[in-house]
C-alpha cells in the first residue's frame, strides 16, 4: 500500500517514538485488569514497547495504521497511538495519546487545531495545549502538537493529542467513531477501532 514519507517526516516519527518505540511487546501481567477484554482482534496493526530507564517509564506504541489512502492520488491518512506507565510492571497509564498523519494536496491542520470526537453521535472536544507528556498531569487531555510540511505538490501533516483513560475507554467501546480536526472530517474504520481495542487490552485500569 502506497505511503509517502519525507526525510523530515521520518525525523518527526523518530521524535514521536520517544513517546513509545522499538523492541518487542512484553506480556501483560494476567493478574492485572485491562480496560478492554483480550480477544482475537481483527486488524493489521503492530505494537512495540520500550522501557526508558532515565524516566522509569514504559512506553507501548501502536505503529501508524491506514485510515484511508489512494494509490492513484498518492494520498494517505494514518492513525497511531501510545500510552505510558511508570516502572516496568503494568499499572494505570499516566498518559494516552493519538496521532494522525496526513499526506494530501492541501494541508489539513492549523497551527493550533481543534479536535472533536463523535462517539456513536456523542461529541467530545479537545483544545490545543502545547505540552509534552513530561509536562502533563496524569490523564490531562489536549492537542499537544500540530505540524505541516510542504513536499512538492503534497502536504505532510501531523497532529498529536492526549486523551484521558475514561474517554479512550469510550472510544474503544464505541461502534462508530468520527473525527473532525478543524474542517477535516473522517471516520475510523472497524479495523482501526480493533487496533485501538487491542491497545486498550494492554492497559491496566
Amino acid at each position: 500500500m502506497w505511503i509517502k514519507q519525507s526525510a523530515l517526516m521520518k525525523l518527526i516519527l523518530f521524535c514521536l517514538a520517544l513517546l513509545g518505540s522499538a523492541s518487542t511487546v512484553s506480556p501483560q501481567d494476567t493478574k492485572q485488569k485491562s480496560i478492554n477484554p483480550k480477544s482475537p482482534f481483527n486488524h493489521d496493526g503492530k505494537f512495540v514497547t520500550k522501557f526508558e530507564a532515565d524516566e522509569n517509564t514504559t512506553h507501548v506504541f501502536l505503529e501508524p495504521i491506514i485510515v484511508e489512502s489512494s494509490e492513484s492520488a498518492k494520498t494517505s491518512l494514518r492513525l497511531g497511538a501510545d500510552f505510558q506507565y511508570e516502572g516496568k510492571s503494568s499499572v494505570k497509564p499516566k498518559h494516552i495519546s493519538l496521532a494522525f498523519y496526513t499526506f494530501y494536496p492541501q494541508c489539513k491542520f492549523s497551527g493550533k487545531p481543534k479536535m472533536t470526537l463523535f462517539l456513536d453521535g456523542e461529541s467530545t472536544e479537545f483544545r490545543f495545549s502545547f505540552k509534552s507528556f513530561r509536562e502533563r498531569k496524569p490523564d490531562e487531555e489536549g492537542i499537544a502538537f500540530s505540524f505541516n510540511d510542504i513536499e512538492g505538490d503534497r502536504c505532510n501533516g501531523l497532529v498529536v493529542m492526549f486523551i484521558s483513560q475514561e474517554n479512550f475507554r469510550k472510544v474503544v467501546k464505541a461502534r462508530n467513531v468520527d473525527v473532525q480536526i478543524d474542517d477535516f472530517k473522517f471516520k475510523l474504520k472497524e479495523s482501526n477501532l480493533e487496533a485501538l481495542r487491542d491497545l486498550a487490552s494492554r492497559m491496566t485500569m
